[in-house]
C-alpha cells in the first residue's frame, strides 16, 4: 500500500515536471545568453573609458611638471648666470613647496655644477648620514673652488626654511657624466630647439629607498646646451592613483614602457626588484603564472581592442585592453594595459540569473506540490501513525506522539488504538523493568516462565523504626513521606542502571546485572546506595524545617550467583531474583541495626569493587542459614571523585584507622585491637568502634576458651 501510494505521488509530480521543466530551461538559457552579451559589451566600454580617464589624469600630472620645467628654463635663459647661482635655491624650493607630489628639483650646468632641493622624510639618508630630526628640506650644492677642488655641501632647513644644519664633503661628482645628462645631450642632437621634456629611466632614490621617476629638459642657447633642469616624483604617486580608480574589483592596470617593462602598477607590489642598490623593472613576459603572460605573448595581435581570453588551471575568463598613450613624450613611448576578470562585470547578471532560476524552481516546486497535495491528504495521517507505531516498538520514550484526528473512520479507530496501546505500555513499565519490556517489544515473543543463574548484586533498603513511625503518623502523611523516600531511592537506582524489583512496605529491593549485563554491577549498586543516603539527608533537612522527625534508611548490599527471570504462574509473573544471595543481602540490611551503621556490604562486594570504594571493615559474622563467617564492611564513599558520593577527609581517616584496628582484631591480638578501637571511639565518637572494643574485651575475657566468638544475625 505504501509502495503504490508512493508511486501515485511520483506519477502526479512527474507529469507536471515533464511538462514544465523544458519550457523553463529554454527560457532561462535564452535570458542568460542575451543578458550575458549585453553585460560583456558594457564591460568592454567601461574598460575603454577607464583607459581614457587614466591617460588623461597621468598626462595632466606630467604636463604640470613639464610646465614647471619650462618656466624654470625660461628664467635661466633670460639670466644664464642662474645656472650656477645660489639665487636659484629659493626658486627651486618654492617650486617644490607648490608641487607636493614632487620629491626633488635639480639644475645641472655644462660647467659641472649641480644644485638640488630635496624634500625630506623622517630618517631620510643624505650622503650616507641620517638627516636632522626636524629637517624638511635639503639643498645639495656641488661646485669647484678656484683651486680646482670639488666638493658637495648639504644644507638642511626646517618647515619655516630656517637653516638647522650643514656639512661639506669632498666629492668628485660630475653631473655631465651621469646618464640623465648624456641622455639630454643625445635628445638635443635630435631636436636642437630643446623644446621637449625627457623622461629618465626609473631609479631607486638613495635617500627614500623608493622607486622614483625624473622629468627633465635641456637649457639650450643657439643649439648649445648650457645645462638642464629636472623634477622628480615617486612612482607610488601614480600607483595610488591607479588603485583608486580600478575599473572593477579585481582589475589590474599597468603602464608599460616600449620594451614591455612594467613602469607603473595598479597592484603596487612585486613589479620591480632591487639589485646592488639599482632598480630593475620586470617585463610582462617574465610574469609567469599571471594573465600578464598571455598579454606578453599576444601583445602584437591585440590591436587596441578589448580581447577575451582564458587563463589559469581553471580557465578563468579575462578581458584585456592594450593601447599606446595618445600623447607620447619625446624619448618615451608608453602603453596602457588593463586586465580584469570577466566575472567582475557579471555580478549583477549573476544576481539576475539567480533570481530567475529561483523563480523557475519555485514555479516547478509549486507544480510538484499540487501533484502531491491530493495524495498527502490521505497519506499524512497514516504516515504519522506508522511513525508512532515504529517508535513504540523501538521503545523511544523521547518521541512525542501526536494525536491524529481524521474524518475517515478506519484512520480514527487506528489512532485511538495506538494511543491506548502507548498508555498501556507506559503503565506496564511501572510494574515491570523497562529493559525487559523493551526486549519483549523487540523480540515479539510471548513471556515464558523461566530464569537463569547470573552473578548479580542485590540491594535491600529499609526505614529504621518504621513501625513506631506508622503508629504516630496519620496515614496520608505517612504515605507522602514514605513515597518521597521511595522516589529518591528509585531515581538513584535508575541513575546507576539498576532494576527496582519490588517495594515491600517501606523496603526497597533492587538488583544490578539483569536484564541487561553490567560488568560493574557491584560498584553501581554501592554508588546508588550512597546517592540515596545523600539525598535522604536533603529530605531530612526539609522534614526538620517542617517540624517532622527524620527518616533513617538502612541498606544491605551483597554480590552472589542467584536465579533471575520470570517467576510465578501463567496467570501472574514477576521478573525477580531468588536464591541464598538475596537472603544474605536482606540479612546485611538488618546488621546495620546491631552496629549503628547505614550501609553494610559483604566481602563479596568488596572483592568485586573494593578498589573503587572507601569502606571500613566492621566484623566477621555468621549469617543465619550459612556455614562459615563472612567479613562485613561499612560503605563510606567512592574514589571516582564524584562530589555527591565522595567521603570527607575525616571519613577517610576513620576508614584507615579502623582498617588498622581490624587488622589486630582478625590476627587475634585483641588487646591491641581493643586499644585501637577505644581510641577511634573517643576520637570520632564512633558507635562501631565502641561495639568492637567491647567485643575485643569479651574475647580477652574468654581467652581460656579457644572457640572463636561469632555473632549470629
Amino acid at each position: 500500500m505504501l509502495l503504490s501510494r508512493f508511486k501515485l505521488r511520483v506519477t502526479l509530480s512527474t507529469a507536471f515536471v515533464v511538462l514544465g521543466i523544458p519550457f523553463f530551461i529554454a527560457f532561462i538559457l535564452y535570458s542568460y545568453f542575451y543578458n550575458f552579451n549585453i553585460y560583456t559589451d558594457n564591460a568592454k566600454s567601461l574598460i575603454q573609458r577607464h583607459h581614457r580617464q587614466v591617460e588623461t589624469e597621468i598626462s595632466k600630472q606630467l604636463d604640470a611638471i613639464s610646465d614647471s620645467l619650462s618656466y624654470l628654463k625660461l628664467q635661466i635663459v633670460e639670466d644664464t648666470s642662474l645656472v650656477s647661482s645660489e639665487k636659484m635655491n629659493n626658486v627651486l624650493r618654492l617650486h617644490l613647496t607648490n608641487n607636493p607630489e614632487l620629491v626633488s628639483i635639480f639644475i645641472a650646468s655644462n660647467a659641472g655644477n649641480f644644485r638640488q632641493v630635496q624634500r625630506l622624510n623622517p630618517n631620510s639618508i643624505v650622503a650616507g648620514r641620517v638627516a636632522p630630526k626636524n629637517a624638511t628640506f635639503n639643498i645639495w650644492s656641488f661646485e669647484k673652488n678656484k683651486a680646482g677642488d670639488s666638493f658637495s655641501r648639504f644644507d638642511f632647513f626646517d618647515a619655516t626654511y630656517k637653516k638647522i644644519d650643514s656639512f661639506t664633503i669632498k666629492d668628485d661628482y660630475d653631473p655631465r657624466t651621469r646618464p640623465f645628462y648624456k641622455l639630454a645631450l643625445a635628445d638635443l642632437a635630435k631636436d636642437p630647439s630643446g623644446n621637449f621634456t625627457q623622461i629618465d629611466p626609473p631609479y631607486l632614490s638613495r635617500s627614500t629607498n623608493a622607486p622614483t621617476l625624473t622629468l627633465a629638459t635641456p637649457i639650450a642657447i643657439n643649439g648649445e646646451m648650457i645645462g638642464m633642469v629636472g623634477e622628480s616624483f615617486e612612482l607610488s604617486t601614480l600607483t595610488k592613483f591607479l588603485q583608486s580608480i580600478q575599473v572593477s574589483k579585481d582589475s589590474q592596470t599597468y603602464v608599460l614602457d616600449e620594451k614591455g617593462d612594467i613602469l607603473i602598477s595598479g597592484v603596487g607590489i612585486g613589479d620591480y626588484k632591487v639589485t646592488n642598490g639599482n632598480l630593475e623593472l620586470i617585463n610582462i613576459n617574465d610574469r609567469r603564472g599571471s594573465p600578464l603572460e598571455f598579454v606578453g605573448q599576444e601583445k602584437e595581435r591585440m590591436g587596441n581592442q578589448v580581447v577575451e581570453f582564458k587563463y589559469g588551471e581553471h580557465d578563468t575568463k579575462y578581458l584585456a585592453l592594450l593601447n599606446p598613450f595618445e600623447k607620447q613624450r619625446a624619448n618615451r613611448k608608453w602603453d596602457l594595459l588593463t586586465i580584469a576578470p570577466q566575472n567582475d562585470f557579471l555580478v549583477a547578471l549573476n544576481k539576475v540569473n539567480l533570481n530567475l532560476m529561483l523563480f523557475s524552481l519555485l514555479a516547478v516546486a509549486l507544480m510538484v506540490l499540487v501533484g502531491f497535495k491530493l495524495s498527502k491528504i490521505l497519506s499524512q495521517p497514516i504516515e504519522t501513525l506508522t511513525t508512532d507505531i515504529k517508535q513504540l516498538l523501538d521503545f523511544n520514550a523521547a518521541h512525542k506522539f501526536v494525536e491524529v484526528k481524521s474524518n475517515l473512520y478506519e484512520i480514527q479507530v487506528l489512532s485511538d488504538a495506538i494511543r491506548k496501546l502507548k498508555s498501556t505500555i507506559d503503565a506496564f513499565t511501572s510494574y515491570v523493568p523497562r529493559d525487559l519490556v523493551n526486549d519483549l517489544l523487540r523480540s515479539g515473543k510471548p513471556i515464558e516462565i523461566g530464569g537463569e543463574s547470573r552473578y548479580l548484586t542485590i540491594l535491600f533498603s529499609d526505614l529504621e523504626n518504621f513501625s513506631g513511625l506508622s503508629e504516630q503518623t496519620p496515614a496520608r502523611e505517612l504515605l507522602t513521606r514514605v513515597s518521597a523516600y521511595l522516589k529518591l531511592f528509585t531515581y538513584a537506582i535508575k541513575e546507576e542502571s539498576g532494576t527496582v524489583d519490588k517495594f515491600i512496605g517501606d523496603s526497597v529491593m533492587a538488583f544490578w546485572g539483569a536484564p541487561l549485563p553490567d560488568h560493574d554491577h557491584a560498584f553501581h549498586a554501592c554508588k546508588a546506595a550512597l546517592k540515596g543516603q545523600k539525598r535522604m539527608d536533603e529530605l531530612n533537612d526539609l522534614l526538620v524545617s517542617e517540624g517532622k522527625p527524620k527518616l533513617r534508611a538502612r541498606i544491605g548490599i551483597h554480590t552472589d550467583a542467584v536465579l533471575v527471570g520470570n517467576i510465578g504462574s501463567t496467570e501472574r509473573l514477576s521478573y525477580t531474583v531468588m536464591g541464598d544471595g538475596v537472603n544474605v543481602a536482606a540479612r546485611l540490611e538488618g546488621v546495620n541495626k546491631d552496629y549503628g551503621t547505614q550501609i553494610c556490604v559483604s566481602h563479596s562486594v568488596y572483592k568485586e569493587t573494593g578498589e573503587k570504594l572507601w569502606v571500613r571493615p566492621i566484623d566477621q559474622i555468621t549469617v543465619k542459614g550459612r556455614k562459615g563467617e563472612i567479613i562485613i564492611y561499612e560503605l563510606i564513599g567512592t574514589r571516582d571523585e564524584d562530589p555527591e558520593t565522595a567521603p570527607s577527609k575525616t571519613q577517610i581517616e576513620l576508614c584507615q584507622d579502623t582498617q588498622r584496628a581490624f587488622g589486630y582484631y582478625v590476627s587475634g591480638n585483641y588487646t591491641k585491637a581493643s586499644e585501637e578501637y577505644s581510641i577511634i571511639a573517643d576520637q570520632y565518637q564512633d558507635q562501631v568502634a565502641k561495639i568492637m572494643a567491647d567485643v575485643c574485651n569479651k574475647k580477652l575475657g574468654s581467652q581460656s576458651n579457644p572457640k572463636v566468638i561469632a555473632y549470629d544475625v
